[in-house]
């Protein structure tokens, strides 16, 4: 039984010792290569926009559940009277409905244009 794939196939394991088998030494210069850091950079940004994707419909849910819809929701309980929702009010929101999402990447899907509040715009956009 012979080993088939390209020398760079990552679907086939191989034994250490194995001559296609990649060396100790050559790791620190693999990881430096152009494409690989492109490569893991996409990943990491896509990793990043599905987090946000899932914390910002998480959070939706809730609201359109337990309110019947967004605009509700951020005026009677995520900041009372208000138009607009700090960090710090969807942080305390999270916390006190106990909401399974990152606040971070909850944040960062709600905040679209980056001025450290959410209007009701922002939270209802279909994004």
């Amino acid at each position: 039984t012979g080993i088939r794939g390209l020398p760079g196939d990552c679907s086939i394991a191989l034994p250490d010792r194995h001559r296609l088998a990649p060396r100790p030494w050559q790791a620190g210069a693999f990881e430096q290569i152009p494409m690989v850091v492109c490569q893991r950079r996409q990943e990491r940004e896509r990793e990043a926009r599905f987090k946000q994707k899932f914390a910002r419909a998480t959070f939706l849910r809730q609201l359109r559940t337990a309110y019947g819809n967004e605009v509700r929701g951020l005026r009677r309980d995520v900041n009372p009277g208000g138009h607009t929702a700090t960090l710090s009010d969807i942080r305390r929101y999270c916390r006190q409905v106990d909401l399974p999402v990152h606040i971070s990447d909850l944040w960062s899907s709600l905040d679209t244009d980056g001025d450290g509040r959410v209007r009701m715009e922002e939270l209802c956009s279909r994004r």
